[in-house]
């Protein structure tokens, strides 16, 4: 009744299952670094998260093209980039942080 249940949520995801992740872990397309869990057990923090389908018919999260990595088993996601020209070294793809 005192709303002290919405406190801290604006930076934060529900899970289906009741639980909250930060909310920079919604549509990462990854596993968490310990326990090899989705970030949401339910995986639904991955629900309805734009995907990019790879040549070979695999999906991966939509950030992922283009940025530096072969996320794609067949690399298809690193193709078709654009490429940014450097004034002191050689052109290169934009590389995930």
């Amino acid at each position: 009744m005192d709303g002290s249940d919405e406190l801290g949520c604006e930076n934060a995801v529900m899970c289906m299952n009741g639980s909250s992740i930060p909310i920079d872990l919604k549509c990462e397309g990854n596993l968490n670094c310990c326990g090899e869990q989705p970030d949401c057990r339910d995986m639904s923090d991955e629900a309805g998260c734009p995907v990019f389908m790879c040549m070979d018919g695999q999906t991966i999260p939509a950030k992922f093209k283009c940025d530096g990595a072969d996320d794609c088993k067949d690399g298809s996601d690193e193709e078709d980039c654009p490429v940014f020209l450097s004034v002191t070294g050689p052109a290169r793809s934009p590389v995930r942080a």
